[in-house]
């Protein structure tokens, strides 16, 4: 389901793979390409408006928001992807999914333990919940979220980039800021 033109999810491709089984879509911005990700909303099974975190880090505050709200649909961007793991997991744990099997894999509340051997464990959406997780670079994605499509952004505890080299990096520089006030 990627593309062999621009290394980005095949949106049109992804719409037939998606199944009971599914619980998550992780698109990955590869070599400056940004995937299109006007269709991927539609796996929240709902139309609730749309909040991001930019730097979700372990996924706390994403995790008690969406319990909190949970008329709203989260999305928890993480750059890194070993951090983005730790998040999903919480996100799980958080719902009730299971945890962490003693030997890999992930174990369900009844047992079952999943491992890359085994057949995928089927979530209901309500299961799914409110929030997706998508790692990448967070400049790369908010140019392909369509204008006023999203209800709040929250930038919580992010790298300040103290260096003055590395003031365009900042979540808070005006390019950044001039891009949550395009899709706000």
């Amino acid at each position: 389901f990627i593309s062999r033109i621009t290394y980005t999810i095949d949106v049109e491709k992804i719409e037939s793979l998606i199944t009971d089984k599914t619980c998550a879509i992780v698109p990955v911005h590869v070599y400056g390409n940004v995937c299109n990700v006007d269709k991927i909303e539609e796996i929240y099974g709902n139309n609730n408006p749309l909040r991001i975190e930019i730097g979700c880090g372990k996924g706390d505050f994403i995790c008690g928001k969406s319990v909190r709200e949970p008329d709203y649909n989260y999305l928890a961007i993480e750059k890194i992807s070993d951090v983005c793991v730790l998040a999903v997991e919480n996100y799980a744990r958080s719902r009730g999914l299971g945890d962490l099997a003693k030997n890999g894999g992930w174990e369900r509340p009844d047992g079952q333990i999943y491992s890359l051997d085994s057949e995928p464990i089927e979530f209901t959406m309500e299961e799914k919940g409110n929030v997706r997780f998508m790692v990448g670079d967070a400049k790369l994605l908010l140019t392909s979220i369509p204008d006023n499509a999203v209800d709040a952004i929250y930038v919580n505890f992010c790298d300040p980039w103290s260096k003055k080299g590395h003031t365009k990096r900042r979540l808070t520089y005006i390019e950044f800021l001039k891009m949550y006030s395009r899709i706000l």
